[in-house]
């Protein structure tokens, strides 16, 4: 730990660089390509960095330029894009959090209040465990109502997507033309994901375990923040001619970058509150 501390950025960088190499080396092996069109590098290592950066930009269309194996490796690099920002927290803020300035070192320890630093595996397990367990709950539902193919495999890749607010579609048009429970169900993962883990625990401790203790403030915060953005953003939306897809782009605007409609159809009005809501997220 002593050695984590004195080369904490280093060991950062390292953990961030390693799956970026690695990914953009395998989606170049032809088994992880389809197609005619070969990836070249640039494209190769573009898609590696947004898939574990968690940032969604793509520069090819996965579904048709990826074949199974390659969307696995795609699927891969955003999961541990999604659990390295989770995972990297609880670091920092159970071991690493006296190797911070004291004003991070504590608001870190405080949004994890009563635990040790000797329950960080047990903290990470939970992690782990609960992100797998709600992205098959959302895998599962998607695949039930149809939205994103009769294929499990697609329902998953777009349940981890947007669990892990990657913005990531096998689809060229990204979610138009999707149900609208199917929609619905993109949308609750999406704002899991974003509310982040220190929050879902403590939304865990005290209505799972029927715990006595109040929220934290940062949970509270957090949650009350997030509604306020969403139904303002929806509201503003909708006033703005920005259609029925109102609530969904107030949803994704923050975190995600799926879209269920074409972002150029937006009215000049409608376009500037969705930079906004990039904006705060």
């Amino acid at each position: 730990l002593d050695r984590i501390r004195r080369g904490g950025v280093a060991v950062i960088l390292f953990f961030l660089l390693a799956p970026v190499l690695v990914g953009s080396i395998l989606l170049m092996l032809p088994r992880c390509q389809a197609g005619d069109n070969p990836l070249n590098y640039s494209d190769s290592l573009f898609t590696a960095v947004s898939a574990v950066t968690v940032t969604g930009l793509t520069v090819i269309d996965v579904g048709s330029r990826l074949s199974t194996e390659g969307q696995w490796v795609l699927l891969g690099l955003i999961q541990l894009g999604g659990l390295g920002v989770v995972s990297l927290f609880a670091i920092f803020a159970l071991v690493l959090g006296n190797g911070l300035g004291i004003r991070q070192g504590r608001a870190l320890r405080d949004a994890l209040d009563g635990m040790g630093s000797g329950e960080i595996r047990g903290l990470l397990m939970t992690i782990v465990v609960s992100t797998l367990a709600i992205e098959l709950i959302g895998a599962l539902l998607l695949h039930l109502s149809g939205g994103s193919s009769a294929s499990f495999i697609s329902s998953l890749f777009h349940s981890v997507s947007a669990f892990c607010n990657a913005g990531f579609s096998l689809h060229k048009n990204s979610l138009q033309g999707w149900s609208a429970i199917s929609q619905g169900v993109m949308a609750i993962l999406i704002l899991l994901g974003g509310i982040g883990f220190p929050v879902l625990l403590d939304l865990w401790r005290r209505y799972g375990r029927r715990e006595t203790l109040r929220l934290q403030l940062q949970s509270r915060l957090n949650i009350s923040v997030s509604v306020l953005l969403l139904l303002g953003g929806t509201f503003l939306l909708y006033l703005t001619d920005a259609g029925a897809d109102s609530w969904f782009w107030s949803v994704t605007a923050r975190t995600a970058g799926f879209s269920t409609s074409s972002i150029d159809a937006l009215p000049l009005s409608s376009t500037l509150i969705v930079m906004f809501l990039m904006y705060i997220g």
